[in-house]
């Protein structure tokens, strides 16, 4: 068996989606504990998946691309190609206008959640930091935080930081 990827709730908590790095994707009813189904998608090395707000659109975040994928009829919207920095962690903005991932290296991609198109690349920090991320209160701020002890306050207009919280240690 291939190793476990992580878990997600949908957002409105209806069902848990569990998903291994193959791409093998498993959706259980919350209430009832009953499994769904098993969505394979042509992913390798899968490092994290996200819904939208209304769950319409999931992103996936592999070793080579994010992937925007229609939630209802499991086809791809479109696919960014990364194969020079593998995206760690991505998320879609509360709004739904914009998608984002964080790479290994530190550098954050903001693209237009409807046409994929680029809006906006910047680093955040060092490579090698194990980067998460997720979207402030609305589409223009990004809140980045990783293993080098420091969370950021990013705004996504203008690739610049706003708020730096360092933890010592």
């Amino acid at each position: 068996s291939d190793a476990w990827g992580s878990i997600r709730y949908t957002p409105d908590g209806s069902q848990l989606i569990t998903y291994e790095i193959n791409g093998q994707l498993e959706r259980w009813d919350t209430a009832t504990g009953e499994f769904l189904s098993t969505l394979s998608m042509p992913v390798d090395d899968l490092e994290n998946v996200v819904f939208n707000l209304e769950a319409t659109h999931m992103a996936t975040a592999s070793r080579t691309a994010v992937t925007v994928w229609d939630t209802a009829t499991r086809q791809s919207l479109f696919q960014i190609p990364l194969s020079d920095d593998p995206p760690l962690w991505a998320d879609f903005s509360r709004d739904g206008s914009r998608l984002a991932a964080v790479s290994e290296g530190g550098i954050v991609k903001v693209w237009d959640n409807h046409t994929g198109e680029e809006q906006l690349s910047f680093s955040v920090g060092p490579a090698d930091c194990g980067y998460t991320m997720t979207f402030g209160k609305d589409a223009n701020q990004l809140i980045v935080s990783g293993a080098c002890n420091d969370v950021g306050f990013w705004d996504i207009t203008s690739g610049e930081p706003k708020e730096t919280l360092r933890k010592e240690v």
